[in-house]
């Protein structure tokens, strides 16, 4: 048994986890107080055949302070799964460096074929921490499309090599006044990625004298998403986005990050330990 306190590179990551925690309040706190400055109004369009929209125009653009501050969450739970098995490492072989410290890299792999490319990178880990690290792929999870450790290393990937992710607006609860007797066919769009003078709901007017402020209106909340998010079957069969809400992906991806490093750390630092850590799912 390995005493953790004597492994100071156990340090680097968790100050990593922790400052990602940080970030995941400063992007809520970042959110509210642009929420707060009334960015956004509502435009009614009529058409001449009486159909009609309701539209969201920005007053006040999106700060781009979001994306610098999500692209930081991204980083550093990226490079805290690399900062632990780098301590993983050393655990195992006593030394720092270890022995091929050059090439550790922590795998993120869709299939069984890549991780095996990946196993050279891993030669100097006991082969029950490897068995463990293939536990956890994102191939052996029920919805591979859903797990966070495959959602992290894509949308930390792109931010990394390509450009801060595009953060948009997505309506998620309505307070509508309608006007039965003029408004018909009323279609709302939650859910949907909403741009600057995107539709929120359609609806026909069959009245006269014009459109009136009366005959429909609203108040709306929105929350804050990434733009072009892959949706697929989740766990109840509904197709939508991996956890629902952005929050509730980014904690999720924090979650996993924090129980694979720990849990790889603990079997470590246990060798008679047998159960590797789980998969975050679903």
């Amino acid at each position: 048994m390995t005493d953790e306190s004597q492994v100071p590179e156990l340090a680097d990551f968790r100050a990593r986890l922790d400052r990602a925690e940080e970030l995941y309040e400063a992007l809520g706190t970042a959110w509210g107080v642009y929420l707060e400055q009334r960015p956004h109004r509502l435009v009614t369009k009529l058409h001449a055949d009486g159909r009609g929209e309701l539209l969201m125009e920005r007053v006040v653009p999106m700060p781009a302070e979001l994306g610098l501050i999500l692209g930081e969450f991204l980083y550093q739970l990226r490079a805290a799964l690399d900062n632990c098995l780098y301590a993983v490492a050393v655990i195992v072989a006593g030394t720092s460096p270890p022995p091929g410290a050059g090439a550790l890299q922590w795998p993120t792999c869709d299939t069984a074929e890549a991780f095996n490319k990946q196993r050279s990178r891993l030669k100097y880990l006991r082969s029950d921490l490897v068995d463990a690290l293939e536990a956890i792929q994102p191939y052996q999870a029920e919805l591979p499309t859903w797990n966070s450790l495959r959602l992290l290393n894509d949308l930390a990937r792109v931010d990394r090599h390509r450009t801060l992710h595009l953060v948009t607006l997505v309506p998620v609860a309505s307070d509508l006044i309608v006007d039965l007797d003029v408004i018909q066919n009323v279609e709302l769009r939650t859910g949907e990625d909403l741009d600057d003078g995107g539709t929120i709901l359609t609806f026909v007017f069959t009245g006269s004298g014009g459109l009136r402020r009366e005959h429909i209106d609203g108040n709306f909340e929105f929350e804050v998403e990434l733009a072009d998010v892959e949706r697929s079957a989740g766990p109840t069969g509904e197709v939508m986005r991996p956890w629902g809400t952005l929050a509730k992906r980014l904690q999720s991806m924090r979650l996993a990050v924090l129980g694979y490093a720990e849990g790889l750390v603990h079997l470590a630092c246990n060798p008679d330990v047998t159960e590797p850590p789980h998969a975050h799912g679903p």
